[in-house]
């Protein structure tokens, strides 16, 4: 049996790294004494995968995690079970069962959506959006493994809007990013790349879009 777990990462955990959270949701299910299914090899791990890591920092309302069980359960008893143990700060959204043989969430992703909350006004924020996408190439360099690589920002950005300012006159604006294997747009650099600084605001995955027509016979609670 195979399960997707849709949840949200609150205020509280936003500095709660990748690794720690599947840990932490690693944890839960256990002592929520689910029958998890474990990898093959010397060190058997329950399989657990979460589909696109949030950067540190972060809070999201659309994360998602994929586990298997070797016992099928009802839906609504997994359900149950977990909202008993869910690590604080981790808000379950929906639980649907998945096809055995669907591919991962990873390779289904194509985008991801958010809204970036600036903590200080920016007077010239249209003008500088307004810029960046009339700019036709924005090479940066991201570091993996010790190396440096060099990367085109301008073909990850699908979009940028500014969006009405919240209740206490903070100005928002959502940012649509490419977010597929090998080519992942990131808020920060985003911000960098209109000289904002990233820790002066709050940034929320609000939306993680998925390839059409690749997963069915999908249930959920």
């Amino acid at each position: 049996m195979r399960l997707r777990l849709t949840f949200s990462k609150t205020d509280i955990i936003r500095f709660t790294g990748h690794l720690d959270l599947h840990r932490a949701l690693e944890r839960s299910m256990r002592r929520a004494k689910l029958p998890l299914a474990y990898s093959q090899g010397y060190n058997p791990r329950p399989r657990l995968t979460l589909a696109l890591a949030l950067p540190l920092g972060y809070t999201s309302e659309c994360e998602i995690a994929e586990f298997w069980m070797k016992q099928d359960q009802a839906l609504k008893d997994v359900a149950a079970a977990l909202a008993k143990t869910i690590p604080q700060g981790v808000v379950v959204n929906k639980l649907e069962e998945i096809p055995l043989k669907a591919p991962k969430p990873q390779v289904l992703i194509q985008s991801a959506e958010y809204i970036i909350t600036l903590l200080e006004s920016v007077p010239d924020l249209t003008q500088r959006i307004e810029d960046l996408l009339a700019t036709e190439s924005l090479p940066i360099q991201r570091k993996r493994k010790g190396k440096l690589r060099n990367v085109d920002l301008c073909p990850l950005i699908y979009n940028i809007e500014i969006l009405s300012e919240n209740k206490t006159g903070q100005q928002r604006m959502l940012v649509h990013l490419a977010a597929r294997e090998g080519a992942t747009g990131r808020a920060d650099e985003v911000l960098k790349s209109i000289d904002l600084n990233p820790h002066l605001t709050r940034i929320h995955r609000t939306q993680l879009h998925i390839q059409d027509g690749k997963i069915t016979d999908i249930k959920g609670v």
